[in-house]
């Protein structure tokens, strides 16, 4: 059980990052290569 609590923790710790990274929306989002890279190594 203790892997599984680790297991999910990190994917709402991942879920968590990709909201803040995106916060500002679709159009910057779009504009900048950096937060791209960054959503995608939280996927």
């Amino acid at each position: 059980m203790k892997n599984n609590s680790l297991y999910l923790n990190n994917i709402k710790e991942c879920i968590e990052n990709i909201e803040n990274y995106t916060s500002e929306g679709e159009k910057v989002f779009f504009q900048n290569k950096m937060m791209q890279d960054a959503v995608i190594r939280n996927l």
